[in-house]
């Protein structure tokens, strides 16, 4: 009996996975839940999963150079002066939160100035790892990537704990994958039907329509996968999704409208 495996070890592949889940049962989502997240993760018992990634991220790098952002880069760069994480290349601390917290699933791109606050060498001419707490829409990482241009450097991969994107990215490397186990934030019918409404497509929308008001349909993600599957029956390309930033402005936008109603 005391070589079966525990529960979690059988449904969850590492910490950071059960980590997620379990605060995703106590906060639906949004800023509540991700700043939970980020508290648990700087519990000293759960360092093992910040060491997990730095592990992983030395054996599929030599002598790698690191760029820090926010307040998750602060810790990071804390435990890497205490040697509690060894990077023997670069460190790179950039200032600022570069995104912001407007809608249910994560975290929107803000767009402020970016600053150097710790540099452990020059960084003209290198290639960088980006490790930060989430990835989302990229515009964190897009942004340090054109000031790191300036210095003809650039970010090669970026290694995150848990990933928002429902976009799979071979360059994003994390220990947790939201839309791996979740189809997104279920939202109101009247949400997905203005949302649908908003894209100004040339199919037959009833159907669609009928199975968001049965329920077959309940997020955004089921959404564009059935319009795409449509399209791709009439012989069109995809319809180029909206980013969360748009989407967030159309639930808020209609969120707004309906409370004045």
């Amino acid at each position: 009996m005391k070589h079966l495996k525990k529960f979690e070890d059988i449904y969850y592949p590492n910490k950071m996975v059960k980590i997620a889940q379990d605060e995703l049962k106590k906060h639906k989502g949004g800023d509540i839940y991700f700043n939970k997240i980020d508290s648990v993760l700087k519990l000293t018992k759960n360092i093992d999963v910040i060491k997990e990634v730095f592990n992983q991220i030395k054996a599929d790098n030599k002598n790698f150079n690191i760029v820090l952002t926010g307040g998750f880069g602060d810790w990071i760069l804390s435990l890497i002066k205490k040697r509690i994480l060894n990077v023997d290349g670069n460190v790179v601390m950039i200032s600022g939160s570069l995104r912001g917290t407007n809608n249910k699933l994560g975290k929107i791109s803000k767009g402020k100035d970016i600053e150097i606050l710790y540099k452990k060498f020059d960084i003209e001419n290198q290639e960088f790892i980006l490790f930060d707490d989430s990835f989302y829409s990229g515009s964190t990482k897009d942004a340090i990537e054109k000031y790191l241009r300036k210095f003809n450097s650039n970010i090669v991969k970026t290694y995150v704990l848990y990933d928002g994107n429902d976009e799979k990215n071979p360059k994003i490397k994390s220990l947790y994958r939201y839309y791996d186990y979740h189809k997104g934030t279920i939202q109101k019918v009247d949400i997905l039907l203005n949302y649908l409404d908003s894209l100004k497509l040339d199919i037959p929308q009833d159907i669609l329509t009928k199975k968001i008001l049965n329920k077959e349909i309940q997020t955004i993600m089921e959404l564009n996968n059935e319009i795409n599957k449509i399209l791709h029956k009439f012989g069109k390309p995809n319809i180029d999704k909206l980013n969360h930033k748009e989407i967030s402005k159309i639930i808020k936008t209609f969120e707004n409208f309906a409370a004045i109603k």
